[in-house]
């Protein structure tokens, strides 16, 4: 039986920078995962079973994104 539980701590940073007169913009996101190894029960099944490295930064969303009155088109 595997006594190991993992914490992590997850960040996501969003960013959308308007181009030209406001309907056009360039979004990114990125994602920040922390892992501690501390123990926090001794019952394994109380908590998911997590399992993840630590990552400085992921890239989760790159693309253009243009904007009508009805709907919007994104590029990646």
């Amino acid at each position: 039986m595997n006594k190991n539980t993992n914490l992590i701590n997850q960040l996501r940073l969003e960013l959308s920078v308007p181009i030209g007169k406001g309907k056009d913009s360039f979004e990114a996101a990125t994602l920040h995962v922390a892992k501690t190894n501390d123990g926090i029960i001794d019952d394994w099944q109380g908590f998911s079973n997590i399992d993840a490295d630590n990552n400085f930064a992921i890239l989760a969303v790159l693309g253009y994104m243009h904007e009508w009155n009805s709907g919007h088109l994104f590029v990646v």
